[in-house]
Order: C-alpha cells, then sequence, then structure tokens
C-alpha cells in the first residue's frame, strides 16, 4: 500500500484529498505545516507529498530541500493558490514531480499520483532542471492568475528547463514574444541574447540569407560574407515569428537544422553547425495547414515536440481586472488598483476583444490619457464595435465596419497580416447562411441573389463549412 503525505493548513482540501486517496487504499497522512510534515516524513518515509506552497511557518518551497534530504527523490506534487510565472518557475527550479493549481479537479490529482507512482526509480517526472537563480523577467510579463493561465506558466517552467523546440500558438495580441522571452529568460542560455526574426517581414529572396547567411558573390549585391541568424545565437536562442508563413522552399532546411544541427549558408556547399535553440510561434493552424500541403508535416511535428497554447483574452476574463492594473502600473499610474472604477471593469470585462491583451493595452492608454490623471470612469473608454449609435440610436454598417477596422489596425503590429481575409470570414458566413435561408437552400437561388457564380458560391461555402 502506497503511504501518501498531504501538507495542507486547509481543512477542506485536506479532508477531501484524504477521502480520494483513502477510497484508493491509499495509506495517507496528513500534516498542517512544513515542520509537522518533515517530522512525520522522517518516522514514516511517504512514497509520494503533496505539498502546499503557502504554509503557516517554513513555505512548501523552502521545505522541499529537506524533504531531499530525509527521502531523497520522493515524488513531492506542489499544490498553490498563488500562480504566476515565477512560482512556476521555482517550483520546478527545486525538481518537484508536479505542479497543481489550485482549484484543481481531485480526478486530476489521482491522475497525477498514480503516474507518479508508476514512474521507475525517480519519483521526478521531468529532468531535472538547471539550476537558474533569480531570473529577471522583461517588464512586459504575462499577467493573469486564470486556470489556462496556470497552465501556461507551467508549461512555460518545463520548457526552460530544455533545449528542445517549443511551438506557441495564439491568437495575435496573446503575448507569444513574452511566451518565448520567458522561456529564454528562464533556461541555461539567458546569459546570451535571445534573436528573433518575423517571418513574413523578409522576402523569400532574402530569407534564405537572413537565417543561415551568404557568402561573397552568392547573389547580386553579395559583396561580402554575411552571418546569418543560426550562426549568431549559436549557444543561444532563435525565435521564428508567425513559423506559418515559412516558404515552402525553407522549410526542408529548417528541418535539417533542428534534425541535426546543420546548415549550408547561401553560395557555399560548406556545411555549419550551430547549437542556437528554436522557438516558434504562429497564429495560424499549423495542423490545417499540414493536410492543406503547405506547410510539412515532419516539420510540424519537429516543431510541436512540446507546445505552450496561449488562450485568448475573452477565454480568461476572470484576469482583465489584474491586466488593468498591470498595465496602469506600466503607464506609471499611482495607486493602479483605485486607478480604475468597477464599472469600467465590468464593461471591459464583457467586450469581445478580438485583439485580446495588445487590444486592452490599447483601450488602457486611451483611457489613462482621457483621464487626465484623475480615477478612469467609463466615458473615457473608446466605443466597442457594438456601441457605435446614429442618431436613432441604432447601428450602422458603415459606422460597425469602420470601428471594427480601426480597433483591428490598432491592435496589430506593422508586419501583421491578413486584415481582408479576417474581415471575410467574419461577414462572409453571416451573408451566405442568411441569402440561404431565404433560398430555402437553392445554391442556384442564392448565387443569383448574391451575384456570384455558382462554383465561387460553392467554393466559398466550402471553405466556411457551411452546408446548403
Amino acid at each position: 500500500m502506497a503511504r501518501i503525505l498531504i501538507v495542507d493548513d486547509e481543512a477542506a482540501i485536506c479532508w477531501s484529498l484524504d477521502r480520494l486517496f483513502r477510497s484508493e487504499k491509499f495509506d495517507v497522512s496528513i500534516a498542517s505545516s512544513a515542520e509537522q510534515a518533515l517530522a512525520e516524513a522522517q518516522s514514516r518515509p511517504p512514497d509520494i507529498i503533496l505539498l502546499d506552497v503557502r504554509l503557516p511557518c517554513m513555505s512548501g518551497l523552502d521545505a522541499i530541500a529537506q524533504f531531499r534530504k530525509l527521502n531523497g527523490d520522493v515524488p513531492i506534487v506542489l499544490m498553490t493558490a498563488f500562480c504566476n510565472l515565477e512560482t512556476a518557475i521555482a517550483a520546478f527550479d527545486k525538481q518537484v514531480s508536479e505542479y497543481l493549481p489550485k482549484p484543481f479537479d481531485l480526478d486530476l490529482a489521482l491522475t497525477v499520483v498514480q503516474r507518479l507512482l508508476a514512474t521507475p526509480k525517480s519519483g521526478l517526472a521531468i529532468d531535472p532542471i538547471v539550476s537558474l537563480g533569480n531570473s529577471r523577467f522583461p517588464q512586459a510579463t504575462l499577467v493573469g492568475k486564470s486556470n489556462c493561465m496556470q497552465e501556461v506558466y507551467r508549461r512555460i517552467a518545463l520548457a526552460a528547463s530544455s533545449s528542445i523546440p517549443v511551438l506557441i500558438t495564439g491568437e495575435n495580441g496573446t503575448g507569444k514574444e513574452l511566451v518565448a522571452q520567458a522561456i529564454h529568460a528562464n533556461s541555461a542560455r539567458k546569459h546570451l541574447p535571445m534573436y528573433a526574426v518575423a517571418l513574413p517581414a523578409l522576402s523569400e529572396s532574402l530569407l534564405e540569407s537572413e537565417l543561415f547567411g551568404h557568402v561573397k558573390g552568392a547573389f547580386t549585391g553579395a559583396i561580402g560574407n554575411r552571418e546569418g541568424l543560426f550562426s549568431a545565437a549559436n549557444d543561444s536562442t532563435i525565435l521564428l515569428d508567425e513559423i506559418g508563413e515559412l516558404p515552402l522552399s525553407q522549410q526542408v532546411k529548417l528541418l535539417r537544422v533542428l534534425e541535426s544541427g546543420e546548415y549550408t549558408p547561401l553560395g557555399t556547399t560548406i556545411t555549419q553547425r550551430s547549437n542556437a535553440r528554436v522557438l516558434a510561434a504562429t497564429n495560424r493552424n499549423l495542423r490545417e495547414m499540414v493536410r492543406a500541403g503547405t506547410f510539412r508535416e515532419d516539420l510540424y511535428f519537429r516543431l510541436a515536440v512540446f507546445d505552450v497554447a496561449l488562450p485568448s483574452l475573452r477565454e480568461r476574463r476572470e484576469d482583465i481586472a489584474e491586466l488593468c492594473i498591470h498595465l496602469l502600473e506600466r503607464l506609471g499610474r499611482a495607486s493602479a488598483e483605485t486607478a480604475i472604477t468597477a464599472d469600467v471593469i465590468a464593461i471591459l470585462s464583457k467586450r469581445p476583444w478580438p485583439g485580446n491583451v495588445r487590444e486592452l493595452r490599447n483601450t488602457i492608454e486611451h483611457a489613462h490619457l482621457m483621464s487626465r490623471g484623475e480615477r478612469i470612469h467609463a466615458s473615457h473608454l473608446q466605443s466597442s464595435f457594438a456601441e457605435i449609435r446614429n442618431d436613432q440610436g441604432e447601428v450602422t454598417m458603415q459606422q460597425s465596419v469602420l470601428r471594427w477596422i480601426e480597433g483591428e489596425l490598432l491592435s496589430m503590429d506593422e508586419n501583421d497580416e491578413g486584415l481582408y481575409e479576417k474581415f471575410l470570414a467574419l461577414v462572409e458566413p453571416v451573408l451566405f447562411e442568411a441569402t440561404l435561408k431565404s433560398t430555402k437552400g437553392s445554391i442556384a437561388g442564392a448565387s443569383q441573389r448574391l451575384g456570384l457564380h455558382r462554383g465561387t458560391l460553392r467554393e466559398r461555402l466550402k471553405r466556411h463549412s457551411i452546408e446548403p
């Protein structure tokens, strides 16, 4: 019978976990402090420990080293309701086996414990992490305590311990570059600068030279040798932003670097080596691109060895208040916690945020300027897409479209693309479905009313997965 030690000062959590594990025939011991738990672990060595971070005297993080002295590599599962990126990094830096942000599902806790007990030899679920010391996080950092963001922090901490490629996915404005910065800043490579390249900003003819370098005379205008990104970033980290935009002709060359560390500069046959760690980011669905034949399957699987999926702001509305305070603090706002009224937070929490945190940042910056140092009220906010009205109190199509476009342009970086396709994806399905409904599903009737050829309409319906 496996012995489990639960260390938490919350009676309700201890009671729930005690019932759960006793029902699964575990031998359960409970301690409400680290000191009590260490005494228990010395007299009755546990097979696994569930350890809270915040305890009355000694913290759970500080107790880990003592448990290691007493019980060797016993699996330790850290539990905390106070999750942020720094806590996740500190947890895995101390070689905990797993990390459970509160509140967690009891079934998940049971699954984690069973998996760790089934792990042979060492209780560590991951490779030991290089001691990283006190990391310095960039001024613009990831913020939020929602469950989905806690999982992001956990995966960043895991990714920082390795040199394998990482695929960072998420909509525009969710903070993909911040994730890359956090992974690098907490890795063994942090003493070197991270290099980033926005792939859409480079023409296909320049891309190969940018990534792999060239020699003198490789092409017209190549008046000397040029070091590429993989040479400059040797032993450091490269972020390939918008990896979905990488041409097929360059995908095979990138795959070669990932597989063997070898590449060939443009204009020569001499192979060079790079120890650069590759992080890739995209707002596109690479799986769909693989199916469409526009992205290599082997490259996708090599990049997606480990992934970090960023949630949209719509999926973590509970973080909006904390984000607003953080953004105001970055603007130098005094008393940021009281600088914004509750009704403003309520309004912001209901908005759709197609531009995600970047759009929220622009909104807060606008409100900060409009408030002129006074408390921010609803009147200081820019109107959202759904709030544009004409003199009769009605939304006009032109005003709505214009405001939507303005909002999108505000939330886009200078290298962002795809506004036209994003607009079509928003309006075409509504137009087609309403027209088909009016013609009782008749393609011929709908194409006539729309003024589109039947073949064109069928192709666009297929694109939007609309069944006539």
